[in-house]
């Protein structure tokens, strides 16, 4: 019984490692910056084209808030619509 549980969990961590490593590359691929947040609006993860889309890398971007992304004008309207 342990070695088939050994055996089955070493499969299951290889398949998450394909898993994990398939998905980076995809989200690396897309054009479009795809921004992660947390309960409080900043920015915990950044992936695709932030430097191109967003003219910052992603150094820049995560942990800052993702309105000061937008242009000033439209901060006070976002941030309702998501009240």
């Amino acid at each position: 019984h342990r070695l088939r549980y050994v055996l089955r969990n070493s499969r299951n961590v290889e398949s998450l490692r394909w898993s994990e490593t398939r998905n980076a590359a995809l989200l690396q691929a897309i054009p479009d910056a795809i921004l992660m947040l947390d309960a409080h609006g900043r920015v915990t993860h950044s992936f695709g084209g932030d430097r191109d889309v967003l003219g910052l890398p992603a150094g820049e971007v995560v942990g800052g808030s993702w309105l000061r992304l937008l242009p000033g004008s439209q901060h006070d309207a976002a941030a309702a619509a998501l009240e």
